[in-house]
């Protein structure tokens, strides 16, 4: 839970929960309950209120990892990330079948956090169990949302976060059978290291204006040939793209041809709106 917040933030929470894993027996007994997040939450904040003595530099620590913590102990988050039974990674993998995580409710500044916090589970749960049998995709809506370049977004600034684990993931995953699907509107707001391992870029209409002008140049230099070139006409060429038309083009091939992008038109799919006794199954 210390995403972002730094060395000496994670380092309390570490304390922190290494005192509630000595005092609910997990070392001796693994299957012993484990420590909910509004507990880590309590043991924090008392030891905070026991002794207001100490130095403004560890307050600030304690202060800024409890703002943290506090908005998934409250409300509708305690009882999605508070409650004592739960989901295990292992258990989104498993099977052929979808798992879909809605994030559209949540604030700007703490989609990163908890997708990041998910991906990265993911990844590790692969790393450390054995790759999957079938090809597992991990599909992020708005990716340049939660996928950043951290020394380009402000929101990497706001949550202090350094590292973009989505760039460890990009470039490791595929060794586990696990790949990721990024959907973006502003690709240039990608990390560098989800761009230099894109395996296949699909790209649909783009707008023109100075506003996407970073965007448009990747773009352009990642299907183009010579990027020292200007190619207008490829620019033109994509801004006036039909609907349910893109460029498709292979990044990695061992054939120089296959590399070459091409024009795609992509079928219609018609999907009608789940009734409600089918959801509730």
């Amino acid at each position: 839970m210390a995403y972002g917040l730094g060395p000496r933030s994670y380092s309390l929470i570490w304390s922190k929960l290494d005192e509630l894993y000595e005092a609910k027996g997990l070392y001796d007994d693994p299957s012993a309950e484990a420590p909910t997040l509004d507990e880590l939450y309590d043991i924090i904040s008392k030891e905070l209120r026991r002794d207001r003595r100490i130095p403004f530099d560890v307050l600030n620590i304690y202060q800024k990892t409890l703002d943290r913590l506090k908005f998934f102990t409250r409300d509708k988050f305690k009882k999605l990330f508070c409650a004592k039974d739960s989901i295990d990674v292992g258990e989104l993998l498993k099977g052929k079948g979808v798992a879909i995580i809605e994030a559209g409710e949540l604030a700007d500044i703490h989609k990163p956090f908890l997708l990041g916090l998910l991906a990265i589970a993911c990844f590790y749960y692969r790393k450390f169990n054995g790759a999957s049998d079938i090809p597992e995709l991990i599909v992020m809506e708005e990716a340049h949302q939660i996928a950043f370049d951290v020394t380009k977004s402000q929101i990497a600034g706001m949550l202090n976060i350094t590292e973009g684990i989505f760039d460890r993931i990009a470039s490791e995953s595929a060794e586990y059978n696990q790949y990721l699907v990024m959907i973006a509107q502003y690709p240039s707001i990608l990390g560098d290291g989800v761009r230099k391992n894109t395996g296949l870029l699909v790209t649909f209409k783009l707008v023109l204006g100075y506003r996407y002008r970073e965007d448009l140049t990747m773009i352009v230099r990642m299907l183009a040939r010579d990027s020292k070139m200007d190619h207008g006409e490829v620019l033109r060429f994509l801004a006036r793209l039909p609907i349910g038309w893109s460029t498709v083009r292979k990044m990695r091939t061992f054939d120089l041809i296959e590399t070459e992008p091409v024009l795609v038109k992509w079928g219609y799919l018609e999907i009608r709106p789940p009734k409600d006794n089918r959801i509730s199954k």
